[in-house]
């Protein structure tokens, strides 16, 4: 499902980070987009490989900061 989102860009790898839970292990996550609220910048993922039908329509929210902020 992710992937048709990236289809607008040229190296779909770029929009593929890899993003660490609570419990340490790291899975990777697709980004579908990033927009700018109250003066922060917000990055919506979805799981690459989801394992449950669950996880195929669960996104995770995050704001997103750049290095050393």
């Amino acid at each position: 499902m992710a992937k048709e989102f990236m289809d607008e860009y040229e190296n779909e790898e770029e929009q593929l980070f890899p993003l660490e839970d609570e419990e340490g292990n790291v899975e990777n996550y697709w980004r579908l987009l990033s927009f700018p609220y109250k003066g922060a910048w917000y990055s919506v993922f979805q799981k690459a490989d989801p394992e449950t039908e669950e996880e195929e329509d669960e996104v995770v929210l995050f704001r997103t900061e750049g290095e050393g902020e």
